[in-house]
């Protein structure tokens, strides 16, 4: 049971969940999308930093199987209404038009023309998205890894659980630096240089990697 809820949880909720924004701004955003998308990576860098003292809080006071019923009905309850109210898929479903200019339709419609747009069955043809594919699995499972083993890793180095979450929290405080700086820097150049030099950095640094990844790969 434990492999099965992980296997689901991962499917639905980290790979299927994050997938959504990282589809969404590129449809709402055009000559703005590194910022919109640095913006919204705030809300995962805040949640990567809270949730785990907030976790450890729970599981300690509560127990385990509680802090999943407490979770669960936050989801339901709170996450699946803010979705249905408030989410649209593209900004012509209520009058908009990308970036928001109005006055401006005729230059958002050539920055959308000019744009490459794959069906999954032509990307899947090319050698650009299992490239893609490679680059985004690897540094995922090494961060799954991480995140999964920290407060082992860190118990057996004779600290706390609390300790490991603390150690989580400050991951997440660095990919929110970064986050900005990843969002401007994919609005002036080109992404393939981005993710070059990100790698390179991250060779030495893991955690980072996140933010400018995930953008990057929207933006692709």
């Amino acid at each position: 049971m434990l492999i099965f809820g992980f296997f689901f949880l991962r499917l639905f909720g980290q790979g299927s969940m994050t997938l959504i924004p990282n589809t969404l701004i590129p449809q709402w955003f055009v000559s703005r999308r590194g910022i919109a998308l640095s913006l919204m990576a705030i809300g995962g860098a805040l949640a990567s930093a809270s949730f785990p003292p907030i976790n450890d809080f729970l599981i300690t006071n509560l127990g385990i199987e509680h802090a999943w019923r407490v979770w669960a009905l936050l989801l339901v309850g709170v996450m699946v209404p803010l979705g249905l109210i408030f989410v649209r898929d593209k900004p012509e479903q209520i009058g908009e038009v990308p970036d928001g200019e109005k006055g401006e339709i005729q230059e958002n419609n050539e920055k959308l023309s000019a744009e490459i747009s794959w069906s999954l069955s032509e990307a899947k043809t090319t050698k650009v998205f299992w490239v893609m594919l490679f680059i985004m699995a690897v540094p995922a499972m090494v961060n799954t890894g991480l995140v999964f083993h920290m407060v082992s890793i860190i118990e057996g180095k004779g600290h706390s659980s609390s300790f490991g979450a603390f150690i989580l929290s400050v991951f997440a405080i660095a990919q929110l630096i970064t986050t900005f700086l990843a969002g401007y820097i994919l609005d002036r150049t080109r992404v393939n240089v981005a993710k070059g030099v990100n790698f390179i950095v991250s060779y030495h640094y893991e955690p980072n990697i996140t933010s400018t990844n995930s953008m990057a790969s929207s933006f692709i």
